[in-house]
């Protein structure tokens, strides 16, 4: 799948605000890595240096040895530890073969520092992402809720 830098960055929220040159120096500092399929990406735990862009493949979050999620293209992975330092709370496995864009954090924070407002609609893009990931949570913890309620 080849897509323009305009499509990559409307797909990926964390990007969406991103003007094209600062959108080509993100890319500057990301590294293409392929995983084969079964590979761990991230374990439960693991120290939180980095982040990816998933651009080809399907990962599966786990936690506790569980399917709970799984995480289709065009989507980061890892960001929230990247900016809290908290350890990895989850495994994320690939279902396929993947591709994914690296960056790591002090590549990122060092981009930010050059680029103050590259950094800001970075941040804005990272609260549109986590806010949306709390709004399908949410919808999740409302059907449980319902089902189990249905049971009794």
């Amino acid at each position: 799948m080849h897509m323009t830098t305009g499509e990559y960055m409307e797909a990926i929220p964390i990007l969406g605000g991103l003007k094209d040159s600062q959108f080509d120096k993100l890319l500057e500092i990301c590294e293409k890595k392929d995983f084969p399929k079964g590979a761990d990406i991230y374990s439960e735990g693991d120290r939180s240096l980095d982040m990816y862009i998933l651009t080809d493949g399907i990962l599966k979050v786990s936690l506790w040895g569980k399917e709970v999620s799984r995480i289709f293209p065009i989507r980061p992975v890892g960001e929230m530890g990247l900016f809290t330092g908290d350890p990895r709370s989850a495994t994320i496995t690939a279902m396929s073969n993947a591709t994914l864009l690296h960056i790591t954090k002090d590549r990122l924070f060092d981009l930010f520092e050059e680029d103050k407002d590259l950094h800001i609609r970075f941040q804005l893009g990272m609260i549109l992402d986590l806010s949306e990931k709390m709004r399908l949570t949410n919808e999740v913890i409302v059907k449980m809720r319902s089902k189990v309620e249905n049971k009794r």
